[in-house]
């Protein structure tokens, strides 16, 4: 009874009960495990999402003392093992797939590390626990892994940069120091503590060298090699910022204390856990909960593939490489392609190995295999890493690619073609065109495997880049064929992952995806005009837009969710593509990405989209274009998802894109959002649904329907900074109607049309943040050249002409959709616009909550395992 009265207080207004409830609970779990029911285990993980940042951080600190104890504590004897397990099993895994969604996460990354995986436990305890911690995590907690690789050997990369001593790197140190602080934020806590360790790195040689060792993974015992490094910063006070700071960059720069020996004895648990050696999780961590061998062995093998890839030099000094060689062809197929991965991320260090020259000549004839003439089943994962292998393994790589052309030429025309060979062939043309992207620049993948060698000819890479652009032009294009497309028996319509659908259909998306990644790995030669590349990126270009275009008419013969994968997959291409060509006048294309998200009407295609628009949006030098497309969700009838998947996201990779101005407004005058705005204008401008008529009112229904995405726009800009943009872009309007299109000069209809949505935008702005006219704008901002043109003098007077003077309301529901109505149209009627119908459409389409996608982490797929920005 006491206990579940403590446990309401979870729930309590003040803030303070919550957080002694939350203490009192998790003393309790320490002292009397048995009289804590697990219920309030699951209420206990709830609280670190508390809307209150005080209750969450004493929800960390009190979860991540609790797991210290239980794994690192010989006192802490709980009273069972089966309880510990059914109890505070789940809450370890609530606690790891949280990480990433609580606010404060890089202090929850810190006290992760701190009280988990603490420096002073010996490599045995620390290697089986961090196995068990990313086998018992979802999803969420297996990005968290992914994410923490991932920025933390940036981070180390940067750091050894700094303490380098290489001329052009002591030139580059404050740049390096703000990039290392933008990535670590929590440095801000400090005050002066990074800025005054990174003098001290400079100023103290034996200090420096032993940074150096420290983060190279040269060192034999992590915590011996940690503590002594904190020596140097002093006595632990509240005050020492300098320790502060010292001690989250050096647990930064190892990223989950991953240490040279650490990846050795990574290799031998998880090869143990593959021959069935480990088969209860109960041996890796005390009181784990329960996974079945088989998601164990899965597990296991992901993990070992994705530390791989950041460090694979700590795996090819091993002369035990052989004993993954036999789960090639695993029993299991997510075991057989981890393994695929770890070779193709180990390949080009093996080469470097003398004693490897075995293993080596057997994964080139492994690798070789998957297009023989006399196999009878070649998957794509096999075929991408295969040829991964061979570009980093062959003495010769071109000719092997050309042995593997030649059997994607005799797949892809058989008479009685194969889906699923054909879907390996088309894989390997999108693999290959990336492994010899002309330069390294081009090149997709960050990986070194895919640098250009030395000893090629740059003539012999461009007859093989002819050859793959014969094999797209004739071949695979020709083959994205709707005809062939056989719809599917009707089934409950729930949103299925790529790998659920029809064998045709995922040909048909592995081809638009291998399309995407040959246009983008052979850019240099597209932008030179070629007479052989230029018709194959417009047939390509133009096929992608059919995908989109002609939805309505020519996919009726697939079923809804195929034809939703089809459109998505075309848009993820040319999102990722179109903006590396902008010179090829490509910015017309774009106006097929504002048509991608009224024809999706499943929920998970629809974020899907939107993360693919955001995360494009933040490495796009001008992200004008994406930021565009992406309000055009405020048009979509099932909006229900709009606050937490368009608007906060979108204000997220403003406050990002903002930062660029802010530091240098002339460099990066591409990157100022709001200018995104004046793209949303352009686009509209030129569509032919905007009625070329100087009566307003023939275009009111128009107007009304696409009010929402610049109001959606306008709301993400403002919200971001009300003493910044409702200036600038009341500045960027009234530049706007100064000048004219780009390429359509003295075209007088187009020129009102832009003048007309100049003027509706200013009227929405006004509605959105009264007095925006009277604002003074802190920057000069210029017009993006390439959609317009100003040829008015400055000097001259203004285009004073109101082109929009009919009165409109702005109506905001409860879900922060809005409805724009114009004139006389009654706010009843827009209100009825969230009808039953609606909502029943929300109710199908609604992502299906009681099944949990438990995707395995990808890293080398570009498409599927880009980060959330």
């Amino acid at each position: 009874m006491l206990v579940d009265n403590i446990g309401k207080r979870f729930f309590d207004p003040a803030s303070q009960v919550r957080c002694e409830a939350i203490r009192a609970i998790a003393g309790i779990c320490e002292t009397a495990l048995d009289f804590v029911p697990a219920k309030l285990m699951e209420e206990l993980g709830g609280r670190l999402l508390d809307k209150d940042h005080n209750v969450r951080e004493v929800c960390v600190n009190a979860i991540c003392d609790l797991f210290h104890r239980l794994l690192y504590d010989a006192t802490f004897v709980p009273s069972s093992t089966d309880r510990t397990r059914v109890k505070l099993g789940p809450l370890l895994q609530l606690f790891i797939d949280t990480i990433v969604a609580i606010p404060e996460r890089a202090s929850a990354e810190s006290k992760f590390l701190t009280k988990l995986l603490p420096a002073t436990t010996n490599e045995q305890t620390l290697t089986h626990h961090l196995l068990y911690f990313y086998a018992c995590a979802g999803p969420n907690g297996r990005r968290f892994f992914e994410d923490g690789l991932t920025k933390n050997m940036l981070i180390r990369k940067l750091f050894l940069d700094i303490l380098s001593d290489d001329p052009d790197h002591v030139k580059r140190r404050k740049d390096y120091k703000r990039k290392i602080a933008n990535l670590c934020p929590e440095f801000g806590a400090f005050g002066t503590g990074f800025d005054e360790l990174i003098a001290k790195l400079l100023d103290e040689k034996n200090f420096r060298e032993l940074a150096k060792t420290f983060a190279s993974f040269s060192v034999q015992n992590y915590g011996i090699a940690f503590d002594e490094l904190l020596k140097r910063c002093g006595n632990p006070t509240p005050t020492n910022h300098l320790l502060q700071a010292a001690k989250r960059l050096f647990e930064m720069v190892v990223p989950f204390r991953l240490t040279s020996k650490l990846c050795g004895i990574i290799f031998g648990t998880v090869a143990d856990i593959l021959n069935d050696h480990i088969t209860d999780p109960e041996v890796l961590c005390r009181g784990a909960i329960a996974i079945q061998p088989e998601i164990l062995r899965q597990r296991g093998s992901s993990f070992l593939q994705l530390v791989a890839f950041h460090l694979p030099k700590s795996f090819c000094a091993s002369v035990h490489l052989d004993r993954l060689l036999k789960f090639w062809r695993d029993r299991d197929v997510d075991v057989a392609i981890n393994i695929y991965r770890f070779f193709a991320a180990c390949s080009r260090k093996l080469r470097t190995e003398s004693h490897n020259k075995r293993i080596v000549e057997t994964l080139i004839d492994k690798a070789q295999e998957f297009a023989a003439q006399d196999r009878d089943l070649s998957t794509a994962s096999e075929a991408k890493y295969a040829v991964r292998i061979l570009n980093g393994l062959s003495a010769d790589r071109l000719a092997a690619f050309r042995q593997v052309l030649d059997w994607v030429k005799e797949v892809l025309q058989a008479d009685e073609p194969d889906d699923i060979r054909r879907t390996a062939a088309v894989a390997a043309v999108g693999e290959m065109s990336a492994c010899t992207a002309y330069g390294k620049e081009e090149s997709l993948d960050k990986n070194d495997s895919f640098v250009q060698s030395e000893e090629e000819d740059p003539e012999d890479l461009e007859t093989f880049a002819h050859d793959i652009a014969g094999v797209v032009e004739n071949v695979m294009i020709p083959q994205l064929k709707f005809e062939s497309m056989a719809k599917e028996k009707d089934a409950e319509e729930v949103w299925v992952e790529k790998g659920e659908l029809s064998s045709n259909i995922q040909f048909f998306l592995a081809s638009i995806k291998a399309i995407g990644k040959f246009l983008r790995s052979y850019r240099p030669l597209i932008l030179k005009n070629d007479a052989y590349f230029l018709p194959v990126f417009w047939k390509a270009v133009n096929r992608l837009k059919a995908c989109i275009l002609e939805s309505a008419k020519e996919l009726k013969k697939m079923s809804d969710i195929s034809r939703e994968h089809v459109i998505l997959c075309s848009a993820r291409q040319l999102v990722r593509t179109l903006p590396k060509f902008d010179k090829l006048e490509s910015s017309k294309e774009f106006s097929v990405l504002f048509l991608v998200m009224p024809k999706l009407t499943y929920t998970e295609s629809q974020e899907e989209y939107l993360r693919c628009l955001f995360r494009a949006a933040v490495e796009e030098p001008a992200p004008g274009r994406l930021l565009a497309a992406a309000s055009s969700a405020a048009l979509c009838d099932d909006t229900g998802f709009y606050k937490a998947q368009v608007l906060l996201p979108m204000i997220e990779i403003i406050k990002r894109l903002r930062k660029y101005v802010i530091m240098d407004g002339q460099k990066f005058a591409a990157k100022l959002p709001e200018r995104s705005l004046l793209y949303l204008i352009h686009t509209l401008a030129l569509s032919k649904d905007f009625k070329e008529s100087e009566n307003i009112r023939d275009s009111v229904a128009w107007l009304e329907k696409m009010g929402p995405a610049i109001y959606c726009l306008l709301d993400a800009l403002v919200s971001e900074n009300q003493q910044f943009s409702p200036g600038v872009i009341h500045v960027l309007l009234r530049l706007t109607k100064q000048g004219h299109i780009a390429s359509h000069a003295k075209n007088r209809k187009l020129d009102t049309k832009l003048y007309t949505l100049c003027d509706f935008t200013s009227a929405l702005l006004e509605k959105r943040f009264p007095g925006a006219a009277k604002q003074e704008c802190p920057i000069q901002p210029r017009l993006p050249e390439d959609i317009l043109e100003s040829e008015r003098d400055p000097a001259t007077a203004e285009n004073t002409t109101d082109y929009f003077n009919t009165p409109l309301t702005v109506l905001k529901k409860g879900d922060g959709t809005v409805i724009v109505s114009i004139g006389s149209r009654s706010h009843d009627r827009s209100q009825s616009h969230d009808s039953d119908g609606t909502k029943r459409t929300r109710s199908k389409r609604s992502r299906s909550s009681n099944v949990e996608r438990d995707d395995e982490v990808t890293i080398e797929d570009d498409d599927d395992a880009m980060d959330e920005s």
